[in-house]
């Protein structure tokens, strides 16, 4: 959870903003970005609730 508002820096991003969870996973597969992206939202997408 982050509990701050999330400054982006404006030369190096694009665009910004929140995704449904849907979306989200088909922007991992289109969009280029960082290596190792699907294990990080595996991982994420594999903890508990809160």
């Amino acid at each position: 959870m982050i509990e701050r508002e999330v400054a982006a820096e404006a030369s190096e991003i694009a665009w910004r903003g929140w995704l449904p969870e849907p979306a989200l996973r088909e922007a991992l597969e289109r969009w280029p970005s960082v290596p190792g992206r699907r294990e990080a939202y595996g991982r994420c997408t594999a903890l508990p609730a809160r």
